[in-house]
């Protein structure tokens, strides 16, 4: 029997950085709102925050989360401190989810925040592409 390779279709590098700024647009998208909804809403997400079971102020859970939601989102969209970024997402995301979503009527928001952690950890796996901060595939 004669060997026979499989013609796996690639796409162009091209294509995968235009997809990739795609995605990290898109992702990125849901945090830079959070994190708006969060500093315009300030005192009343504070006091939302500050429900969770951490015995911790409101007030620090808020700063921390928009500090966090900030950065990662800057990261995403540019490239910069890439990896960083996703990592801080995605321990933001879990311990969104383990806090607030994970109870009676939360099933949609946890599904949501599972499905932004599997995206977030295919991330980890990828380079930002050639339209990222630094302009190269690293």
């Amino acid at each position: 029997m004669e060997k026979t390779e499989m013609k796996k279709d690639v796409p162009s590098e091209p294509m995968c950085s235009k997809v990739m700024l795609t995605s990290r647009l898109l992702v990125a998208a849901i945090f830079v709102m959070s994190a708006y909804g969060k500093i315009t809403g300030f005192t009343a997400q504070a006091v939302f925050a500050g429900s969770s079971w951490l015995a911790l102020p409101g007030e620090l859970l808020l700063g921390a989360a928009i500090l966090m939601e900030v950065f990662g989102a800057i990261a995403l969209i540019s490239g910069w401190r890439y990896n960083l970024g996703v990592k801080v997402l995605i321990f933001y995301t879990i311990m969104t989810t383990i806090m607030f979503h994970i109870g009676e009527g939360q099933a949609m928001n946890l599904l949501k925040n599972l499905a932004i952690i599997g995206g977030l950890l295919a991330m980890t796996l990828l380079k930002p592409g050639k339209y990222s901060y630094n302009g190269k595939e690293e």
